[in-house]
């Protein structure tokens, strides 16, 4: 599994120095559906110490900065493409390549 990131991306972390990229799975549940979407955002320092001892997720170090991946499993393509998309002062990381 390799990790792309786009050039809006790598802009945007070396511009802002951003060092940690979390994923996991997020699930809602409603009392008549659940849903569960993969989540790709930033965190600190701090948080990303949290899941990496607290909730054992493993660190997965790229050229840009550093991915946080949960154990359990996600199903993973042979690229997984980053980007962030921009709305007013909004960002949202999105990924494509993963699926539940």
């Amino acid at each position: 599994m390799e990790f792309q990131f786009s050039e809006r991306l790598k802009n945007y972390i070396q511009k802002n120095g951003r060092q940690f990229i979390l994923i996991e799975v997020v699930t809602a549940d409603t009392s008549d559906i659940e849903v569960s979407e993969i989540a790709v955002r930033f965190v600190s320092p701090r948080i990303a110490d949290h899941y990496i001892r607290e909730k054992r997720f493993v660190e997965k170090e790229t050229e840009v900065c550093t991915i946080l991946l949960p154990r359990y499993p996600i199903n993973y393509a042979d690229s997984v493409m980053l980007d962030i998309r921009s709305f007013l002062f909004f960002h949202l990381l999105t990924q494509k390549g993963m699926k539940i």
